[in-house]
């Protein structure tokens, strides 16, 4: 046997993430570690808790030892999940493989189907809202759906999923969170565990280890459902179980009954590297149980990452009595406990009350940067308010200084007592980690700032403001009396386009033109979003993407024709006028 380091296993790991296990290096890489004493040591532990057994003390020692890659790896040399079934197909042969592994596939697929519903209050308030298209309807019902579980966890303090096996009711024990993923273990006929994921941590597969098979809820979300996503994830369990083998032999010994205990909750909210998707994916679940009535057994809040438009505890008075912890990165505050269980939580749907929500916590704040534009520096008779969205790097117009500059021109022009507000990056509130990693693009859109306002007429350069360096209080406080926009797709729009009561112009690169229209981001997400019209610009250069992991859409830098602007602009704001004027 050849010796290996450990990273020589994570030079390995790395090569099955990139390539897979099908890999010619990979294929020899596998070989060779499964003829490892850490291997064999993994295998005993893994079998062990698979068959709902106490587990080798020595076996739990070596894993200890070992690396988080080698563990990674063995998810991968033991084929965690090499049997799948599409739980939501209706072909045949979905439904024999559940008989081969003597599964009641029409049983297991009512069983998902009544877990994946979303609790009827919520239905109710999700029929009654107000969307930017039907489409918008049915995309956030689609997803909406995949979400009850956590609010009957939530309330009740027990998460229950059907025994694959016999269909007696199981309660789950355990819950850990890594990588946006969030993994909830059930004791049944053997140990069987709900894997949840993605933005809004939507419930996407079961893991049977015992079987080795993964029933796929098909949920949309590809690449969690991965096997070396899978690996990284079981990886850290097989860790978890070898660190806290007698809170797993306690867990073992108590009886149904005891397990079906409700539970104290401890509410995970998600971190993120950018407002929207905190504001989107994760408010959206907090608000969501917020407007469902009290949770009194949720009894502390986990989260982390930058405090965008203020610390936790102020959007949420209403967790005031629960302790919030701060996330690290892997979230594990229970593990094996009797008495609790984490619950991740998320969404997709941004009420309205959300948006109010944020807009009163911003006024209530006191003011974060004394450099900042406030909104009482906006002239009385200010009317419309244009709000530019620039970029640099990917999905910027290239040009952009002097297009603004002539928008800018022509519609003061028309309408006299138009304020210009030039947005491109704003500060998070309260805890900043994130910044730092905008350094350059802030100076280079501070001096494209300047270049639009030294572009315009002199007699319009004081009702043309320069956002940057506000923080996301000013922005919101700013957005929500915006009347009309002009932002590139993603991120950018959303900073608006989910505040104002108004609509705008949305560019990006002709790829978008694959999507339809009323399923573009920024067009679907928002209670009582007005969906702006899509400007198909020119491609310019392929953009910048920030790593090797960046597999953001429509990234594309593009050209715009300024006269085609000017012209939808005139026209959207005569339109406004005319309906201001009855």
């Amino acid at each position: 046997m050849t010796t290996a380091t450990a990273q020589d296993w994570a030079s390995l790991s790395k090569l099955l993430k990139s390539f897979g296990p099908d890999h010619p290096q990979a294929q020899a890489g596998l070989d060779e570690f499964r003829a490892t004493p850490d291997y064999a040591a993994m295998v005993a532990l893994w079998e062990a808790h698979a068959d709902g057994q106490a587990l080798p003390a020595d076996a739990c020692a070596s894993v200890l030892r070992s690396s988080g890659s080698a563990r990674i790896v063995f998810g991968i040399a033991h084929g965690l999940a090499a049997n799948r079934i599409r739980m939501r197909s209706s072909l045949r042969s979905e439904a024999e493989k559940c008989a081969e592994f003597g599964l009641d596939h029409a049983r297991l697929k009512r069983d998902i189907n009544d877990f994946l519903s979303a609790e009827p209050a919520w239905a109710a308030r999700l029929d009654a809202a107000t969307y930017g298209s039907e489409k918008s309807r049915a995309m956030i019902a689609s997803r909406e759906r995949f979400l009850g579980f956590q609010d009957r966890a939530i309330d009740s303090g027990r998460l229950e999923f059907p025994d694959p096996w016999t269909g007696a009711p199981c309660h789950a024990t355990d819950c850990f969170h890594l990588f946006g993923r969030a993994v909830y273990l059930f004791l049944g006929t053997k140990p069987f565990y709900l894997v949840t994921g993605g933005a809004g941590h939507k419930a996407v597969g079961l893991l049977l280890p015992a079987l080795r098979l993964f029933l796929d809820f098909e949920a949309g979300l590809g690449a969690i459902t991965k096997d070396e996503a899978l690996a990284t994830s079981f990886g850290a369990q097989l860790f978890r179980l070898a660190r806290h083998a007698d809170a797993f032999l306690a867990l073992l010994a108590r009886t149904p009954a005891q397990l079906a205990e409700p539970r104290r909750i401890a509410l995970r909210v998600g971190r993120a590297e950018n407002f929207a998707h905190w504001h989107w994916n994760f408010l959206t679940g907090v608000e969501r149980q917020v407007l469902r009535g009290p949770t009194p057994r949720v009894e502390s809040v986990i989260t982390g990452g930058s405090e965008f438009f203020a610390p936790f505890e102020r959007i949420y008075p209403e967790y005031a009595h629960c302790h919030v912890e701060s996330d690290a990165g892997q979230t594990d505050p229970c593990p094996f406990a009797p008495d609790r269980l984490m619950v991740a939580t998320g969404g997709y749907f941004i009420p309205a009350s959300l948006r109010a929500r944020l807009i009163e916590c911003a006024r209530r704040l006191p003011v974060a940067r004394e450099t900042a534009v406030q909104p009482e520096q906006l002239p009385v008779d200010a009317w419309p308010v244009i709000w530019f969205g620039m970029r640099t790097g990917s999905r910027a117009w290239i040009g952009q200084a002097e297009g603004i500059a002539r928008v800018i021109a022509a519609v003061g022009a028309e309408f006299p007592q138009a304020v210009f507000l030039l947005d491109g990056f704003s500060y998070p509130v309260g805890k900043d980690l994130i910044t730092h990693k905008w350094a350059g693009a802030l100076e280079a859109l501070d001096a494209v700032a300047h270049q639009v306002i030294d572009g315009c007429p002199s007699g319009l350069r004081a009702r043309v403001f320069n956002l940057l360096g506000n923080s996301l209080r000013e922005s919101v406080l700013l957005a929500a009396q915006v009347d009309f926009y002009l932002a590139p797709i993603g991120t950018t729009q959303h900073k608006v386009g989910w505040f104002c009561r108004g609509t705008g112009l949305t560019y990006s690169g002709p790829d978008i033109e694959k999507t339809p229209p009323d399923e573009r981001p920024g067009t679907w997400e928002a209670e009582d979003i007005r969906p702006a019209e899509f400007v198909i610009g020119r491609i310019a250069d392929a953009g910048e993407r920030r790593n090797e992991y960046d597999i953001r859409n429509n990234v594309q830098n593009v050209e715009l024709d300024v006269d085609d602007i000017v012209r939808r602009f005139l026209r959207s704001l005569r339109d406004m006028q005319a309906t201001r004027a009855r």
